[in-house]
């Protein structure tokens, strides 16, 4: 082996040893800072108790139902209360109430006439017994009261709602409602429950923001861990209040499937429309976050 090929093979070893503890180096760099943001944003614990966060997590939705009752629902799904108003007809009689806050307002004929009734009168109490609107009467009694309004024709329409065409007087038998009319009294219902998710979305985004905003102000430093664990724990439990919710007036529309003789089935796709929601509005999301349009 000639000298030359000797101080040859000599760089080329010492290259690759440079290059290996380049390599090493560079991974040992890789290795602290991953491990410090996962320090940072996983395993540090932060002092991240805020009131405001807290009472829009633990808010709970009010879900409003087509027959006019307004069920308040916490955190966890669970119903602490009904709210009945609207008007109702008494079953068997062309006599109707309007019915505020669980309370009767007044007694009207099939004209709107604000009428006087031996058993119904202003002020009784109105509950919801079984999906039912009942009425609490002086001597103990229930009676039991569907949505209906004066002059109007007792007929299951597109929207499984009560039309307002027909002969005043005249009450038709009432028709069985279809999978679709079920389906559809309830669009407006899950319309209104993301109305109140992306408010309260909304809400917790605004007070990250001003926080970020009040800190720099301040020229107090910014910790992007602090940030990151404190409000992606407030987006976590307000997203599962919001699927408790969820699963409570999805319960409320299959009992109304299985009791006009339907599978529960039916409403999975309201299920797969929430979730697909969801999917998008994370990756909208996702896209403000890096500054995307």
């Amino acid at each position: 082996m000639s000298k030359g090929q000797s101080q040859s093979k000599s760089k080329s070893k010492k290259k690759r040893k440079k290059l290996k503890w380049f390599l090493l180096s560079f991974l040992a760099i890789v290795l602290a800072v991953g491990g410090y943001i996962l320090y940072e944003f996983k395993l540090k614990t932060y002092d991240v108790a805020d009131e405001q966060v807290d009472a829009i997590v633990d808010e709970g939705f009010t879900l409003a139902l087509p027959d006019g009752t307004e069920v308040k629902v916490d955190a966890k799904g669970k119903i602490q209360d009904e709210v009945v108003s609207g008007k109702y007809k008494l079953e068997n009689e062309d006599v109707y109430v309007v019915i505020k806050n669980n309370r009767i307002v007044k007694v009207i004929d099939v004209n709107g006439q604000e009428i006087t009734h031996n058993t119904l009168k202003p002020n009784l109490t109105v509950e919801k017994k079984n999906n039912q609107v009942v009425i609490l009467t002086e001597d103990g009694s229930n009676i039991t009261v569907k949505p209906g309004k004066p002059g109007a024709t007792e007929t299951t329409g597109a929207t499984g709602a009560t039309g307002t065409t027909g002969t005043p007087g005249v009450t038709e038998p009432e028709q069985k409602p279809t999978v679709a009319n079920i389906k559809d009294k309830y669009a407006s219902s899950f319309s209104a429950l993301q109305s109140q998710a992306e408010s309260k979305l909304s809400g917790l985004i605004g007070l990250a923001k001003e926080e970020y905003s009040n800190k720099k102000g301040n020229g107090e430093s910014v910790s992007f861990g602090y940030l990151y664990n404190k409000y992606m724990a407030a987006a976590s439990g307000m997203e599962a209040s919001t699927d408790a919710a969820f699963e409570s007036l999805m319960g409320v529309v299959e009992s109304d499937l299985e009791n006009n003789g339907f599978n529960k089935s039916y409403a999975s796709s309201f299920r797969d429309d929430y979730e697909a929601t969801k999917e998008s509005l994370r990756s909208e999301l996702y896209n403000k976050a890096l500054g995307k349009k």
